[in-house]
């Protein structure tokens, strides 16, 4: 999980809360990127087809590692994780996010320059960039 970009964490975080056991392959060919090969979402589309047969041991072992991830997530950076209010916003951070996808837009602030720049940061960075925009925008 070291080497995941903010793109993977996201993309497979978001298909493992959608339905962890219908993506199973998907998420399985997010987070199990060839090494030295960057994230495209075709080529973990195609791999997917091809994991499609894959013993469960190894999905639940995938399943673990990115809910011990999260779990670590949470403790360094709790703000990502606050529980959206009823007015679909999270804090009073003023940033929406449904989905980690979202957040991942709105730390690149919608833009696609910054967009791409922010997908292809370190899960860790991102979630350090993240925790850091909700901080200062929390105490405006």
């Amino acid at each position: 999980m070291a080497d995941l970009s903010a793109e993977e964490f996201c993309e497979a975080t978001d298909l493992y809360l959608d339905d962890k056991w219908s993506y199973a392959p998907l998420i399985a060919a997010v987070l199990c990127r060839p090494e030295g090969e960057r994230y495209e979402e075709k080529k973990a589309l195609g791999r997917a087809e091809r994991l499609r047969r894959m013993p469960m041991g190894i999905v639940l072992r995938l399943y673990a590692t990115l809910e011990k991830t999260h779990r670590r997530m949470k403790e360094k950076y709790p703000l990502c994780y606050a529980s959206p209010l009823s007015d679909g916003r999270h804090g009073d951070t003023g940033r929406e996010a449904t989905r980690w996808s979202d957040l991942m837009m709105w730390a690149g602030h919608h833009l696609p320059g910054e967009t791409q720049r922010v997908k292809r940061m370190n899960a860790y960075d991102f979630m350090a960039l993240v925790h850091s925009r909700i901080k200062m925008t929390a105490y405006r």
